[in-house]
């Protein structure tokens, strides 16, 4: 699940809104929509090296019950599959679940997109993070 997202945060404004990452992928979007004309950017990771991330994140030992509540019950979720390949396998069924809440597992695209239209300005990729530095400066200059 990692992005960069702390460096990121701290080189931004004092007035800039920070969407959590533990919100539901519907609950971004309706908050998205409540400031369209405000500039709105997300930075995303390769699907596969995001879910390995994830999956290792979820899994650790010794977890921080007050500052990661969510990755607790993610773990809990997690370890009652047998291995990596059979949580894969539900994975599908588990997000669609409304009681189960796997924060680092939405497909990113469930943040951002609704009905097939991109709701933010500028997606900027953790992989290729300098380029995407640089093209959201010059977006965010014109702006």
């Amino acid at each position: 699940p990692k992005v960069a997202s702390g460096t990121i945060t701290n080189a931004l404004s004092s007035d800039t809104v920070i969407v959590p990452h533990s919100y539901r992928p519907a609950k971004v979007r309706r908050m998205l929509s409540l400031n369209p004309v405000s500039f709105q950017f997300a930075i995303v990771r390769h699907p596969l090296t995001r879910f390995a991330s994830a999956y290792k994140w979820a899994t650790r030992e010794n977890i921080c019950a007050v500052g990661y509540p969510f990755d607790i019950d993610q773990r809990k979720i997690i370890l009652k599959f047998d291995n990596i390949n059979d949580f894969c396998e539900s994975l599908h069924l588990l997000l669609a679940d409304e009681k189960t809440h796997l924060i680092h597992f939405y497909p990113q695209t469930e943040y951002i997109y609704t009905n097939g239209r991109r709701m933010i300005d500028f997606v900027g990729k953790f992989e290729s993070m300098p380029y995407s530095c640089e093209a959201l400066a010059k977006i965010h200059s014109y702006i």
